[in-house]
């Protein structure tokens, strides 16, 4: 190699041929252990090392590393990155499509011998591997940046003026494009720049071999900064984004979120998608929360509170935020490099208050323009030092204030609905049309807009869990057009269920855990007049290896003065060498969960020595079972000494508490919004125009984004209209300026006038008249409004 700053490139650099046997066709000083470049007058631009792998054929040394020498075209995963748990998905790297290559326990490169994808003549190519037209698997290949070299770049020319170089010239491009070429202006003194100059650059990467019919694919980054520093940090950045395999860690998936305004007050719902979001970096589901923002700005500006370690503002404060319970709160903690590459970011996590996908923000004033965003955020990854990642908030207002949202972000306006609202009733219980669970649902209305005149029939989907029968899922079916809206939801939550038609359900699941079901005290009990009757304690029948299972059913001891029942030895459960004996019973056992079909069951009974003998008494013991003596479930232990002696007419009945199962079905008959007009027609006197007077500007009107300058939008509006109101507006004149109606909606009894006149003109300050009639509405409203300049 020539030494740095010679005027010519070593023959070497460019011959195709590796000169010294060290693995790195033509010797580039550039691309070999030291990078140095200097000006003629000595001015030094690089010097740095850069050492290189390689193989060296004579000493014999990196002859077997996978990495050296490696190719995204060679179907082998030369990095050892192919992971079976998370990337055998088969050739189009998507899980569950059955293909070629899927859950096949090998990676799946996209290249392919011959004939394996199509394969009907079985022939292969040992010569070389065809491109299949698919990805492959994740981490291998095509689909792995590691498993080619990261050329960098080879030759830079930075020109002053601009129209200094010929780009048309073919021949002298190539020249000053060959590895090696490195020429800055005087201007660049150790890769900072001194001055500012307007000039253009070329830039190159290279030798690399492309031969006919191949592909070759490379990345580039365009990285800048608000200083040299930010730059060089956002280079880094743009490195562990590459080293990542473009697999960088995302932030959850957007969701779609709605707003619903009302009286001095707005709803914000959104779905659970990001909550499901699976992170191929990390793999791992990383969701972690949300966080609501709440501006009068559409670009969030006055909430940009949160500054960096340089004190720079580079973040937003959320109004609200939630996080899943799950001991993952407070600031995220950066490593070193990391608090560098994020500049001293902060980000809060939470405080473990667990997730919600509603809001209701009563902090707002009825009329007054807001805008909302909910961002899901992940968690980051403190291990591997991955800053958490958060959604986007875009909103953009142009000048003539048309609003363009993203899926997360909302504007919304605040109101009092039309006169005569009724809304949909909320927190209703719904009618049980069979089965016996303890709990009954009741309906919540988070949207009154979406809620539909229909009937809604709710089942359940249980399993066995310990021989009890528990619901784990519910479907919610719209009679009417027997669509089903809600399909196998497991989400039985009391405040926070999944909404289908602007409405949820709040479900209590405690008794879908098996320690919930006991003995419920308020319904159970002896059926009699006498107060001295035998108390009891009921426990789960526990015995070496054999345990009862706690049915959550009703049972009834049915007493008679004579022999009834026999108890049963219970062999089909203890076994032949049962110790348990048949006694001649004053009682029988039913099963009463169905009222309508009691099941007389079999169950064991010890009669206590020195007891009262034949019936119930002191000590005494009876061991609960199925009607065919298959299932033991509860013991029930008497107790009581000179006490009533039950007899004919007696009853003792034991209620446990249930779980939601298949047997349960519960119906809602949803109404929608409606208008009562008697009602509106007596709230036409509460019709006005606000502001009255009108002086300058009023509060109600949208700021103009930050980015731009003028008047910005003038408004009165009208409230409290009876729906598809018709305002007709006159001048002092008795001349009609404009007619403006209310648009129907029930939820906002407004409309606004943009002080505009029929022609489109603005309107001259002074006294107007207004009238506002409604259909079905009888009477009238008149009145008058002013504007001054």
């Amino acid at each position: 190699n020539l030494p740095a700053g010679s005027s010519t490139v070593n023959p070497n650099a460019y011959d195709g041929i590796d000169n010294n046997l060290n693995g790195i066709i033509d010797e580039n000083y550039e691309l070999d252990y030291r990078l140095f470049k200097e000006t003629s007058k000595n001015v030094v631009l690089i010097d740095s090392l850069n050492p290189v792998q390689h193989k060296d054929f004579v000493n014999q040394l990196g002859l077997k590393d996978p990495m050296i020498d490696e190719a995204r075209d060679d179907g082998i995963d030369n990095d050892n990155t192919w992971d079976m748990g998370s990337d055998d998905f088969g050739i189009d790297g998507v899980a569950e499509t059955h293909d070629f290559g899927e859950n096949d326990g090998k990676a799946t490169s996209g290249w392919q011998k011959p004939g394996v994808i199509a394969g009907a003549d079985g022939k292969t190519n040992i010569y070389g591997l065809v491109d299949s037209g698919e990805p492959g698997e994740a981490n291998i290949d095509k689909t792995d940046v590691h498993e080619s070299d990261q050329i960098g770049m080879t030759s830079f020319y930075y020109f002053v003026p601009s129209s200094d170089i010929a780009l048309s010239d073919q021949n002298d491009m190539w020249k000053r494009l060959q590895p090696g070429k490195f020429e800055v202006p005087d201007a660049i003194v150790n890769n900072r720049t001194i001055r500012g100059e307007d000039g253009d650059f070329i830039f190159g990467t290279g030798y690399f071999p492309l031969l006919p019919g191949e592909t070759e694919r490379f990345s580039l980054a365009l990285v800048f900064g608000q200083d040299f520093n930010g730059v060089f940090r956002n280079k880094k950045i743009a490195q562990i984004i590459y080293d990542a395999n473009y697999n960088f860690p995302k932030p959850p998936d957007k969701p779609t979120l709605t707003a619903v305004p009302g009286a001095n007050k707005v709803t914000l719902y959104w779905d659970k998608v990001a909550e499901k979001t699976y992170d191929k970096a990390l793999k791992k589901h990383d969701f972690e929360g949300y966080k609501i923002y709440k501006s009068n700005d559409p670009d969030f500006s006055d909430i940009k509170t949160i500054s960096n370690g340089y004190g720079e503002l580079v973040d937003y404060k959320p109004y609200v935020q939630y996080d899943v319970a799950d001991a993952i709160k407070g600031f995220f903690y950066q490593d070193s490099q990391l608090y560098e590459l994020s500049s001293g970011k902060p980000f809060y996590l939470g405080s473990d208050s667990g997730i919600q996908n509603t809001y209701v923000d009563n902090d707002v004033i009825n009329g007054k323009t807001y805008y909302y965003a909910v961002c899901a955020y992940n968690t980051g990854d403190q291990v591997k030092s991955i800053y958490p990642s958060e959604n986007t908030k875009l909103i953009s207002l142009d000048a003539s204030g048309k609003v363009t949202l993203d899926i997360n972000t909302v504007m919304v306006v605040p109101n009092a609905p039309v006169a005569g609202y009724v809304a949909p009733e909320s927190g209703t219980l719904l009618t049980r049309v069979k089965g016996a669970s303890t709990s009954t649902p009741s309906v919540n209305v988070v949207d009154p807009t979406k809620v539909k005149n229909t009937t809604y029939y709710i089942t359940f989907i249980d399993s066995l869990v310990q021989g009890v029968p528990v619901g784990y899922a519910y479907n919610v079916i719209d009679s009417t057009s027997n669509d089903t809206l809600l399909a196998k939801d497991t989400n039985f939550l009391s405040s926070n269920g999944d909404i289908f038609n602007g409405v949820n359900l709040s479900i209590n699941s405690v008794y879908q855990n098996l320690d919930s079901l006991k003995l419920d005290t308020t319904d159970s009990g002896w059926r009699n007049k006498n107060l001295s009757n035998l108390s009891y304690t009921i426990s789960q029948y526990k015995y070496g290896s054999l345990t009862g299972v706690r049915c959550p059913y009703d049972y009834m001891f049915v007493f008679h003065n004579s022999f009834v029942d026999s108890s049963s030895t219970l062999n089909s459960i203890f076994g032949s060498s049962t110790k348990l004996k048949s006694k001649s019973t004053t009682f029988s056992v039913y099963d009463v969960t169905d009222k309508d079909n009691p099941v007389k069951i079999k169950y064991a009974y010890i009669d206590k020595t020195g007891s009262l003998q034949d019936t119930l008494s002191n000590f005494d013991v009876v061991y609960l079972s199925n009607s065919d003596g298959t299932q033991l479930s509860w013991g029930i232990t008497f107790q009581g000494t000179g006490v009533h002696a039950p007899a004919e007419g007696d009853t003792l009945v034991l209620k446990f508490q249930k779980p939601f199962t298949s047997r349960d079905k519960f119906v809602y008959r949803s109404k929608s919004t409606q208008v009562d007009l008697a009602a509106a027609n007596t709230s036409m006197n509460k019709v006005r125009a606000v502001p009255n007077p009108y002086v300058v500007s009023n509060m109600f009107e949208k700021a103009l984004p930050s980015t731009e300058r003028g008047r910005g939008e003038r408004v009165i509006d009208f409230i409290n209209l009876p729906p598809n109101s018709k305002i007709s507006i006159y001048n002092s004149a008795g001349e009609l300026i404009r007619i403006i109606y209310q648009n129907g909606n029930y939820q906002s009894g407004s409309t606004t006038w943009d002080l505009r006149s029929k022609e489109g003109l603005d309107v001259a300050f002074g006294v107007y008249f207004y009238v506002v009639e409604a259909p079905g509405i009888k009477d009238k409203k008149f009145g008058k409004l002013a504007i001054i300049k």
